[in-house]
């Protein structure tokens, strides 16, 4: 980390003091740190609440309510993750039906909580234009077009590439897309009619890495 600094720093033509660490350990060492008041914390985060009687707990969450359950939550829950990297994670389930179980929750959950759509049947009066892959499988399109139009009951489906998505929603006719989602980043050509899979890099890797590598 230091030496990563001293880069950065003479990249920005700044002055590396030969005693720059000593100055910021004798500092922190003076200076008593700072407890910050809990409704002054603009990184608080607002852990999901589970009630007090084991038989009012919810059979399960989605969405951020999952991601900010209490570790030592009671009753305990296990978070899946059932697409990771744009592809079904069949590592984490015993089967494929469990695997198809979840998106389907998660896909209903999301309609009613961001959406407002309480009734299941209320979905056949709306249409559903689903974002894939780029290079996508067979399988992975007809298993959700199962889902969409059989387990929830949407009236029509569109699929459509992301990055002809993209071109779309730019109004642009070329476009040169670097796509970066969490643990999957891609860099991809496309026109409006047409993706080059030639012309596409897909990166498994996390946002610091990904980072210090446009830095560089």
């Amino acid at each position: 980390m230091c030496s990563e600094l001293r880069v950065r720093m003479r990249n920005n033509k700044r002055r590396v003091l030969p005693n720059s660490k000593e100055l910021v350990v004798n500092y922190n060492r003076r200076t008593p740190p700072e407890t910050i008041s809990e409704h002054n914390d603009p990184h608080r985060i607002d852990w999901t609440e589970l009630p007090r009687n084991l038989q009012e707990a919810p059979d399960f969450f989605t969405g951020q309510a999952a991601l900010r359950l209490p570790e030592q939550s009671n009753p305990r829950y296990k978070l899946f993750w059932p697409i990771r990297n744009g592809w079904f994670n069949e590592k984490d389930y015993l089967n494929k039906n469990q695997l198809y179980h979840d998106i389907s929750r998660i896909f209903e959950d999301t309609f009613k909580t961001q959406l407002g759509i309480a009734k299941r049947k209320d979905l056949a009066n709306y249409n559903c234009v689903f974002v894939i892959p780029d290079l996508y499988e067979r399988t992975y399109v007809t298993t959700m077009l199962d889902i969409l139009i059989r387990d929830l009951g949407l009236g029509k489906v569109c699929f459509q590439q992301e990055s002809l998505a993209a071109t779309f929603g730019l109004a642009t006719q070329y476009l040169a897309l670097l796509i970066l989602v969490p643990r999957r980043h891609r860099c991809v050509v496309s026109t409006r009619v047409y993706v080059w899979r030639t012309r596409e890099l897909t990166l498994s890797l996390v946002e610091p890495t990904l980072l210090r590598l446009l830095l560089k």
